[in-house]
């Protein structure tokens, strides 16, 4: 084998080589946040309690920030899923995706999921990125990212529907 030939085949095997040795595998990255993360946006002083609606007779409105960051941006998220105990039989549990934009006031927010006003029990849900209007804005990683949840009021009998927490993934 002459000489050109030899460094022709070394150069082939270390390229290579050097493709196997420096790949890495792609990852996924996700972050899980307890209710303690969300804030009481709408609701009577101290009724947000326990990640319960302790109001007897209103919806209580949460605002639950969405992780942001370059290994986990919020337009690279494929699932949103938010978890809850629903012990209303007539009102739901809700949750929507929203954004705050950076550069004007205001915001807009997507599609509602409910737990359904029949349902009672302990559950979770995707929240959609939908419809394809939002999910422009969703997708702008500039804008702010935030969930938006409605918590329905306390039973009769005391008893509050609750937030759990929510995952994101990519």
């Amino acid at each position: 084998m002459n000489s050109k030939v030899k460094m022709r085949l070394l150069l082939t095997v270390s390229m290579v080589a050097g493709v196997f040795v420096s790949a890495a595998p792609s990852q996924a990255y996700e972050s899980r946040l307890a209710y303690s993360a969300c804030t009481q946006d709408w609701g009577s002083t101290y009724s947000f309690f326990g990640g319960g609606n302790d109001l007897p007779a209103n919806t209580l409105i949460l605002s639950c920030p969405i992780t942001d960051i370059t290994s986990l941006s919020h337009p690279s998220m494929t699932a949103v899923n938010f978890h809850y105990d629903d012990n209303s039989n007539v009102y739901s549990v809700t949750a929507f995706r929203c954004v705050f934009y950076y550069n004007s006031a205001g915001g807009t927010c997507g599609d509602a999921v409910n737990s359904g006003g029949a349902f009672t029990g302990t559950s979770g849900y995707y929240v959609p990125n939908t419809p394809a209007s939002f999910a422009t804005q969703w997708n702008n990683g500039a804008h702010f990212a935030t969930l938006g949840v409605y918590l329905p009021p306390k039973t009769g009998a005391g008893v509050r529907s609750a937030a759990k927490g929510y995952y994101m993934a990519n």
